[in-house]
């Protein structure tokens, strides 16, 4: 869809939740957000790994707390072990 559709099309307007009056936008805010994506697409990556990691770690303390309670209490520190 062309930034020019929006102002000719009233389906579209309605579609966006637009006013029929909507200039709709240029193409240059189209290219820019084009050019921008890839580095938030990476930035979401990252995060995803980083809460994968998170999730991994929470797991195998659950699973060390649940194998070996006696040495997790002496081991651990107790701000974790309330987590």
């Amino acid at each position: 869809m062309f930034p020019g559709e929006v102002r000719a099309r009233i389906d579209v307007n309605y579609l966006l939740g637009l006013e029929l009056t909507d200039p709709g936008f240029e193409r240059t805010v189209l290219t820019g957000f084009r050019h921008r994506l890839p580095a938030r697409l990476a930035a979401v990556r990252s995060l995803k790994r980083l809460e994968f990691v998170g999730e991994m770690l929470r797991a195998v303390l659950e699973a060390l707390v649940a194998a070996a309670p006696d040495w997790t209490r002496v081991s651990m520190d107790p701000v974790w072990q309330e987590r």
